[in-house]
């Protein structure tokens, strides 16, 4: 099919404004418990939806094994990295930023992926199908619990994501959209959508900042960290964009300076690697406009 089809451009577009939507908590400073029952909600479909759809549009790609498209998504990859160091040091003022060429966990992961899918499915295209998604579907599971694979080349993601591309691949347009023309079909989708959303927020319980193991997590990624002779307590990091965040204190141990003496330590950070600190915060959070007073910001 040459003529663009207007549901699947619909389709792809709902699924962009999920992607804005779960990608908010990123930089949003309050991000609530049912917020992030939504955006768990949200990644159980938009990415594999996306994945599904680029490789239902594949097929004349890969059955004329064009690897300029494929080649051309490594090289959006590579754009797109450069774009995100020039604005990380431009506008952001992080002057000691540096381009990765083999890891990435930002926006960019996705056009490698992209690539990856192209390259494998070109070249198992004359293999039994069955035998390729059955075995992609058994790389995807056995990566998924494989951390030590890392952002190394964006391959586990796109080991995760692979069979639900190799699933488009296969599909029959013409077929499917018969069958997504049916009213019972329809139905069917709005009632899953709806009873899974209910599902997640009945009983999805995002982790919590006090349950063990959730501080040193965030300590690892690069985050300031405080301990007292109970163990760790207290943290603050800083979000994608430059904006100081994350600041929080357990209960038991707040209002006693912890929190001042965090920011005031990320202050020094920050300026240190030639960064200029600042922080978002909403207007009616009295305690954390009231420390921000406090510090001089």
């Amino acid at each position: 099919m040459t003529s663009r089809i207007a549901k699947w451009d619909n389709i792809k577009f709902m699924l962009i404004i999920c992607v804005v939507f779960g990608h908010m908590s990123n930089v949003h400073p309050l991000v609530t418990s049912s917020y992030s029952r939504l955006q768990f909600w949200i990644y159980l479909f938009h990415m594999p939806a996306f994945l599904f759809i680029s490789g239902l549009f594949s097929q004349r790609t890969v059955s004329g094994k064009n690897w300029y498209k494929a080649v051309s998504f490594l090289l959006l990859f590579y754009f797109m990295k450069l774009i995100d160091f020039c604005v990380s040091v431009v506008l952001v003022g992080i002057h000691n930023s540096s381009i990765d060429l083999w890891h990435e966990n930002g926006v960019p992961w996705y056009a490698l992926a992209m690539f990856w899918c192209y390259l494998v499915t070109i070249l198992v295209q004359k293999k039994h199908p069955v035998c390729v998604l059955v075995i992609s579907v058994l790389l995807a599971v056995v990566s998924g619990y494989r951390e030590n694979l890392g952002s190394f080349l964006v391959i586990r993601r796109s080991l995760i994501f692979f069979p639900f591309f190799y699933a488009g691949y296969l599909t029959d347009i013409e077929k499917l959209q018969t069958f997504l023309n049916q009213v019972y079909v329809r139905i069917g989708a709005v009632v899953i959508l709806i009873c899974s959303f209910v599902f997640v927020r009945k009983y999805y319980d995002a982790p919590a900042a006090n349950q063990p193991g959730v501080i040193e997590k965030c300590i690892s990624d690069g985050m300031i960290g405080a301990e007292d002779e109970q163990g760790l307590c207290a943290y603050i990091g800083q979000h994608r964009e430059g904006a100081m965040g994350f600041l929080f204190v357990l209960p038991s141990h707040r209002r006693r300076g912890i929190a001042q003496e965090l920011e005031q330590e990320m202050i020094r950070m920050q300026i240190s690697r030639n960064r200029f600190p600042y922080a978002h915060v909403l207007e009616h959070n009295d305690a954390s406009l009231a420390l921000q007073k406090k510090i001089g910001m």
